[in-house]
């Protein structure tokens, strides 16, 4: 097939760039004279939609930040992908259970290497010390976080202890609930949000 020329993809980006209805390849390609129905549609899926429909998440890179966010997130949450979402919003579902697999793959395959003596040397010859040192700092970086929100969540520390907006994330989907309220007396009124989630769920099921 003759590759496309500038001429023939203005003229299909033309055609094809009002959303209204499903389009008619068969009249597009009578309009465009020299492309076949399936030749449209072809070059139109792989190369024109992704510029008419844009969509900001599908090509959005995970920072550092994001990727302890998530691991957070993850730690608490579990596999409640929908909550995490929410918290995170510029990620679908499936980016979020997508990149948690690579995180947690990756982590048991690094931490399962290291634990044997024998080949610790030569694995670690074979990662950068950046890899390793990055891998590290998010479990660490994690679980310090991980631990100072439950701390306020019991109240056995003051909010002061945790960045406001690792609570404020973190309680987001209570959005019927000032956040005021989720500080004194903190723990009792998440256990009670959790609880009316709980039933919540219970219900749906049934």
């Amino acid at each position: 097939m003759p590759s496309w020329s500038q001429l023939e993809k203005e003229k299909l980006f033309s055609l094809t760039k009002k959303p209204a209805t499903k389009l008619n390849w068969s009249e597009i390609s009578m309009k465009m004279g020299s492309r076949s129905p399936v030749q449209c549609k072809s070059y139109y899926q792989n190369y024109l939609k992704q510029q008419l429909n844009p969509n900001p998440r599908r090509n959005y890179m995970w920072s550092r930040a994001d990727i302890i966010q998530l691991w957070t997130l993850g730690c608490i949450f579990g596999s409640e992908y929908a909550i995490i979402q929410k918290l995170m919003g510029q990620f679908t579902n499936k980016q979020i259970s997508s990149q948690m697999l690579q995180i947690r793959t990756r982590q048991r395959s690094i931490y399962a290497d290291l634990k044997k003596v024998e080949i610790q040397k030569d694995y670690l010859q074979k990662i950068s010390d950046n890899e390793l040192e990055l891998q590290c700092n998010i479990i660490q970086e994690a679980c310090t976080r991980i631990k100072s929100i439950n701390l306020v969540l019991q109240g056995y520390a003051p909010k002061e202890t945790v960045d406001m907006l690792d609570i404020l994330s973190i309680q987001s989907f209570f959005v019927d609930v000032d956040p005021s309220q989720l500080y004194e007396p903190y723990s009792e009124e998440y256990k009670k949000r959790r609880l009316q989630r709980k039933c919540t769920e219970i219900r749906v099921q049934q």
